[in-house]
């Protein structure tokens, strides 16, 4: 009887071992799971990427020029050559940036606006802008990148940079990532598992706003914001931010404000360089900006591709784009 007693005694003995050993196990799983999924979090995580943004301030040159035949004022030897057109003036421009990689910035296209206010020399009016180029570095917090590393499309402009030292500083940034959408619809969609924030200079000081989309306000990829009186809207280069709830932030599109500057042609030009209009337009960016995107990093710096195709986005938040 005793045998038999102990034989049962050592099976529960075992079984509860077996039990405990399975829920040890399990917990252990469970643990590193949340580990895991924790680490994961942090990495994909760029809270306070917003926040972060670089002025970059460079040099532009052009010219301005009308059709002649469109002023009476001018003499026939003008009136004959059909085109009139100035010599080239410079201009100081800043413009807001982020950092997509630690060896790319990226800036609103509407940095590389030509300005629509007219210019007067020497009695003429030109209202057209043409032959710009960039003249100097582009400038930030003691960095350099040089004139030529730059390429735009009709929305969005990438920086890039070789240079170490300026690469070590960009990688202590939170990196921005960037949603594409198919129509600023597919953002009123998404709003409903995140927020909407706007960085705006503003009155000459950055601030970070919460925003909804204004219903009914679509037009093509143009949308706007749902402000009030008091608001402070956007101004030229403002992005949009997506933020979701496990505090991931995404550039979702820009402001459409005009940037505005004063071409130095007189001594009181030189003071009175450039300001950002504020707009209630924003526009999404597309799909033709992730190619975009694309085309120019494997073509200038095809080695920082793998990690850039990570931030990439289109119609969603969960996976990126480009495998």
């Amino acid at each position: 009887m005793r045998k038999m007693l102990l034989t049962v005694g050592l099976s529960l003995l075992g079984i509860t071992f077996l039990i405990t050993s399975g829920q040890a196990a399990d917990s252990k799983k469970d643990m590193e799971t949340a580990i895991y999924k924790k680490a994961a979090s942090a990495i994909n995580s760029n809270k306070g990427a917003i926040k972060k943004d670089l002025r970059v301030d460079f040099r532009i040159r052009e010219s301005m020029y009308l059709d002649a035949y469109e002023d009476a004022a001018l003499s026939e030897e003008d009136l004959e050559s059909g085109i009139i057109k100035t010599a080239p003036y410079s201009a100081d421009l800043a413009c807001k940036a982020y950092v997509l990689d630690k060896n790319w910035l990226i800036v609103s296209a509407t940095c590389m606006r030509y300005s629509q206010d007219p210019v007067e020399v020497n009695g003429i009016r030109y209202t057209n802008r043409t032959g710009r180029e960039v003249i100097s570095p582009f400038k930030f917090k003691g960095h350099t990148i040089p004139a030529d590393n730059y390429e735009y499309n009709s929305d969005i402009m990438l920086l890039w940079t070789g240079d170490k030292e300026t690469a070590d500083f960009l990688n202590e940034f939170p990196k921005v990532n960037i949603l594409a959408v198919s129509s600023p619809e597919q953002l009123f969609t998404l709003s409903a598992n995140g927020v909407f924030k706007i960085n705006t200079a503003r009155f000459g000081t950055n601030a970070v706003r919460e925003r909804d989309l204004k219903s009914s306000s679509i037009k093509g990829n143009k949308f706007q914001l749902d402000e009030g009186l008091t608001d402070l809207s956007g101004t030229a280069t403002d992005p949009i931010f997506f933020s979701t709830p496990n505090e991931r932030e995404f550039i979702a599109g820009y402001n459409n404000g005009m940037l505005t500057y004063a071409l130095q042609i007189t001594i009181d030009d030189i003071t009175n360089t450039f300001d950002g209009r504020p707009s209630k337009e924003y526009f999404s960016l597309g799909l033709k900006d992730l190619d975009f995107i694309k085309q120019t990093v494997l073509e200038k710096r095809p080695s920082d591709w793998t990690r850039i195709k990570q931030r990439l986005f289109y119609n969603q938040t969960a996976t990126p784009y480009f495998n």
